[in-house]
């Protein structure tokens, strides 16, 4: 049994004694439980009566650690922490008095998440996700923040993302967004399908090949074209688009400064395709070696010179 079984086991109560000695030898379990449990420690009013458990169950001893497992196995709020290669995330499950069972989840890199209606979204780094677990397949909503691609599974019920200060509907499509709490910018990019992207006073619906800049402060939608990007299993793809334009998506997505040198034609067309993991410098060579360029990077600015030979 692997370690992602052995923690599935113990949520089930299906664990060994030995699973959960040898669980709780773990350091990264306790770093996880620690973390969270000062994220959640806030929803209970008794701060003296916290203190005095987690104190209880916080011994480095292999028995206290068991206690503080079985602890966590039966508290409302559970953590489930996995490592996938390099990417790490952790899924929050939440089971309320009403009933609701609420399922959070992390991500501290790239990675693929399932829905239960098998809607894939390829989360980016510090993305977040929040839904109903007891009452998707009924209702299909989402509350989202970050950066993503979705590959929305077709079903009679329509499928819904909340956004800060806007939502969006759809029926089974494959479409991109980048909303973060620190940006005024929402950006949708839809590559197949149709959607409906609502705010509190709009309503527009939206076509595959197009694209939506939504301003939150000024309250304002913009609606462009985008027929020379794709989306297939992973992979962004793009033909013929300018180098100025890219550059602004990827300063954008990146949230940092690219500088291209005068000598390099800025609506010189590039042809491409970029993995949704791949990191800025990755891209950045890669659009190097088709300029046949270098670049350098200074305080967060990345600087695309042209070769002198």
């Amino acid at each position: 049994m692997n370690l992602t079984q052995k923690i599935l086991a113990l949520f089930n109560d299906k664990e060994s004694s030995q699973d959960i000695k040898e669980l709780s030898k773990l350091s990264f379990v306790e770093r996880q439980m620690r973390r969270q449990w000062n994220e959640t420690k806030s929803l209970n009013d008794n701060k003296v009566r916290e203190e005095r458990i987690w104190d209880n169950i916080s011994n480095k001893s292999a028995k206290r650690n068991i206690l503080f497992l079985n602890f966590i196995k039966k508290a409302a709020i559970i953590i489930l922490f996995l490592s996938i290669g390099y990417t790490a995330h952790y899924i929050l499950y939440n089971k309320n008095t009403s009933g609701s069972e609420i399922v959070e989840v992390y991500s501290d890199g790239d990675m693929k998440y399932l829905l239960p209606d098998n809607t894939t979204i390829w989360l980016q780094n510090k993305s977040k996700l929040r839904f109903n677990k007891k009452d998707f397949k009924k209702n299909r909503e989402i509350w989202f923040e970050g950066k993503s691609v979705f590959e929305v599974t077709k079903a009679k019920n329509s499928f819904r993302i909340h956004l800060n200060k806007a939502s969006i509907q759809v029926l089974g499509t494959k479409f991109s967004v980048n909303s973060t709490n620190k940006s005024d910018i929402t950006e949708i990019n839809l590559f197949e399908g149709k959607i409906c992207f609502k705010t509190k006073n709009n309503k527009n619906l939206i076509h595959a090949g197009e694209r939506v800049i939504y301003n939150k402060k000024a309250s304002t939608i913009q609606i462009k074209k985008d027929l020379n990007t794709t989306w297939h299993n992973g992979t962004f793809s793009f033909k013929k688009i300018q180098i100025s334009e890219l550059i602004k998506r990827l300063e954008y997505t990146f949230n940092t400064k690219i500088v291209l040198d005068k000598k390099i034609n800025p609506r010189q067309k590039i042809t491409g395709s970029i993995d949704y993991n791949e990191n800025i410098d990755e891209i950045i060579y890669k659009i190097c070696y088709i300029l046949k360029a270098t670049y350098t990077k200074e305080n967060n600015i990345i600087y695309i010179n042209k070769n002198i030979n």
